[in-house]
């Protein structure tokens, strides 16, 4: 089969091509791998450093750390962190360049536990530090050396694959010139084939350009009418920017205004044309002129936009606010091809806002006015608004407590007081309670606390607190509740007293009655009748009668003391003191009836009393215990004190005659009152001893049998102490 000479050149260049591309594959290859090879062994040297440089930040910032503990300076700490974000910069680093071996991915995930731990403890100590808490820095080299340990592996991992790739960077290296040798030789005889294929492709572009040049005149003919629809997208603009009530305009990108729309001058009364460029300045007023052009520049230099409130002069002469606003076009590049803006009149607005501020000044001042702690508060709990009463119940002013949380300014112990009634007010309750809370430069104060929710769109978003300090109210409130209190005691006692009063007034009526009876007969008696003896017999009735009178008359001085002990000293007094002073009195009579006193006060040995009273109970009861003993038995008298729940139980026991108290019931206590003709007696005692118990919130219980004994329990209560008196 013979071929043309054109199908044979066309079989050449193919043959050729295919042998310069299979060279060129081969040199690309052998380029490639020596590259590759390269950029192995510089990622290796890149590892190995990384991780010295890995180790070395670490020890720097326990450098850092260490120092801010031994100093306390806060400007070792930003070495401290600094470095751990190098070292955390450094890990992901490592991390992308190790990422195609796994056993240096698990070396380093180790390591990264170690980091995190190391970091951990040195973050720990820190703010152990800044608490003033103790610390401990023991275990901290361990963790280093383990640290250490695994950076050397890693190392040691990293020289194993330099090795092994230096020795295949050699194979490539030597390789590569070969391939580009042949590469070299297939490329010149393309060369020359092009050449011969190229001054035919000259004659056949000559032809084609003049099928361009037709193609041309067809495409500036298409650009022609693009340019008219591009015209008339302009206008459209133009009448849009002249429609709207805002001034619009342009500027290059080097800031120079090269378009107003009409509502400039339209405000101004003067030709858009006379503003161009930076003629504009002339319009803002001179108080603002500088800021605008300062933050025109700024934003020309940055390439961002802007927003400036200035005055501008209008055509009647007068200033009005204005809003600017400017915003850069820029180009797929990001350079700025066009400046638009526009210019808005917000006199109204910025009139209002003054006017608004002016109010809140006025509230302000009416607010400070007032001796009461006014505030807002958001859902955070911080103030946001306070009066000039807290700087002076706070000590510091009202722009250091803005922002700053309730419990910081009020304290732990005041924040405690409202942090219940807070939570109510944020679940929509309004608040109006009293508290009694402490601060710390006003101490403990009882304060009337009305807390109202600030609602929007169904949510409290924070509570004005309207706090009034009552303590002195209060304080006075509690001296009358006190005085009041007081004063129905009083008459309680009086009435008390006087119902004793008037059933002694009729016992007594009736007990003097019978011997001044007695008396007045045997005076008459003595005066009819002669004879001495019968005198004497009369004598003997008339000593009698005295006797009783004068046993009636001891009892009602008896309960009229008990009665009428003002100003009584309430001392700590012990049991065994007050039996030991009542002993010296009855001592003998006990001894006399052959009886026996024994006593437990161990359990209570002494309580806050009236001396007094203490020794008339002693002295009642064990007189009682002596006068109604049996004469079957020896006397015998136990006295033993004890605690039950508010009261010390004060118990005597007795084995004497006992009494039936079914029968006599709560007679027992009444006065002159006596159910025995056994022993002589006012019959007041244990009337005593209950209005004594009585009197200081105390009470009396008896439990006897006739025939066994008595036991009378006396439940006393402590009294405040008035004197230090033992």
């Amino acid at each position: 089969m013979r071929y043309s000479i054109t199908q044979k050149v066309r079989l050449a260049l193919i043959a050729s091509l295919l042998l310069l591309f299979t060279v060129s594959f081969l040199a690309y290859t052998s380029l490639s791998h020596l590259i590759d090879s390269s950029r192995n062994v510089s990622d290796t040297y890149a590892v190995i450093i990384n991780l010295e440089q890995l180790v070395s930040a670490i020890r720097e910032a326990e450098s850092g750390q260490r120092a801010y503990l031994l100093t306390s300076n806060p400007d070792f700490l930003e070495g401290f962190y600094g470095k751990r974000q190098k070292v955390n910069e450094l890990y992901r680093t490592l991390r992308q360049q190790v990422s195609d071996n796994e056993e240096q991915q698990t070396n380093l995930r180790r390591l990264q536990e170690l980091i995190t731990q190391r970091f951990e403890r040195l973050g720990n100590l820190v703010s152990q530090h800044q608490k003033n808490q103790p610390y401990n820095i023991v275990g901290s080299n361990q963790m280093m050396q383990e640290l250490t340990s695994v950076v050397d592996t890693m190392q040691e991992e990293e020289e194993r694959l330099l090795e092994m790739r230096l020795e295949r960077e050699q194979l490539y290296a030597r390789q590569a010139p070969v391939f580009i040798g042949l590469f070299l030789l297939v490329s010149l005889l393309l060369t020359l084939t092009a050449f011969f294929r190229i001054r035919k492709d000259v004659r056949e572009r000559e032809r084609t350009e003049k099928l361009l040049e037709n193609y041309n005149q067809k495409l500036e003919g298409k650009i022609e009418e693009r340019t008219r629809e591009i015209r008339k997208n302009e206008e459209r603009y133009r009448f849009m920017a002249e429609s709207i009530p805002h001034i619009v305009w342009t500027a290059t990108p080097e800031g120079e205004m090269d378009f107003f729309s009409q509502q400039l001058t339209l405000y101004t009364g003067i030709p858009t044309e006379e503003l161009l460029g930076r003629n504009w300045q002339r319009i803002i007023h001179p108080a603002e002129l500088e800021a605008t052009f300062q933050v025109w520049a700024r934003s020309i230099s940055e390439e961002t936009e802007n927003r400036i409130e200035h005055r501008i002069l209008g055509a009647d002469g007068q200033y009005r606010w204005m809003l600017s606003h400017a915003v850069p076009y820029k180009s797929e590049k990001g350079d700025v091809l066009k400046w638009f803006g526009t210019t808005t009149l917000i006199d109204e607005e910025k009139k209002a806002i003054d006017k608004a501020i002016a109010k809140e000044e006025q509230l302000r001042q009416i607010t400070d006015a007032l001796p009461v702690l006014i505030s807002y508060i958001d859902e955070d709990r911080r103030y946001r608004f306070v009066n000039a009463a807290y700087e002076r119940w706070f000590g510091i002013s009202r722009n250091q407590i803005n922002a700053k949380p309730l419990r910081e300014v009020v304290g732990g112990e005041g924040y405690k007081a409202v942090s219940g009634l807070l939570d109510r007010a944020f679940r929509g309750e309004t608040i109006n309670e009293e508290v009694k809370t402490y601060y710390p430069l006003q101490g403990h104060r009882y304060m009337r606390i009305h807390i109202i929710p600030r609602w929007h769109d169904d949510r409290v978003l924070g509570v004005y607190g309207l706090v009034t300090d009552i303590t002195q109210q209060r304080e006075i409130e509690e001296q009358l509740r006190e005085a009041l209190f007081e004063s129905r005691t009083r008459n309680e006692e009086l009435k008390r007293v006087n119902l004793i009063l008037d059933d002694f007034v009729t016992m007594a009526a009736h007990d003097l009655k019978s011997p001044v009876s007695n008396l007045k007969l045997s005076v008459l008696l003595m005066n009819r009748l002669g004879s001495a003896e019968e005198k004497l017999k009369i004598m003997g009735q008339f000593d009698t009668s005295v006797q009783r009178l004068d046993r009636t008359l001891s009892g009602l001085l008896e309960i009229l003391e008990v009665q009428h002990v003002k100003d009584a000293q309430v001392a700590q007094y012990c049991f065994a003191d007050i039996l030991e002073q009542v002993m010296e009195n009855l001592g003998e009579r006990l001894q006399a009836a052959g009886g026996t006193i024994e006593s437990d006060f161990v359990e209570a040995p002494a309580i806050a009393y009236i001396r007094p009273y203490l020794v008339s109970i002693f002295h009642n009861l064990i007189s009682n215990a002596v006068k109604y003993r049996s004469g079957d038995r020896p006397l015998q008298i136990m006295l033993r004190t004890e605690v039950q729940e508010q009261w010390i139980l004060f118990s005597c026991t007795d084995n004497g005659i006992g009494m039936n108290m079914d029968k006599i019931g709560s007679k027992i206590f009444k006065p002159f009152k006596r159910f025995t003709a056994q022993a002589e007696g006012t019959g007041v005692g244990l009337h005593l001893v209950k209005s004594m118990l009585e009197k200081n919130g105390g009470k009396i219980e008896i439990e006897s049998r006739e025939g066994k004994g008595s036991i009378v329990r006396c439940y006393l209560k402590e009294m405040i102490k008035t004197s230090d008196e033992k």
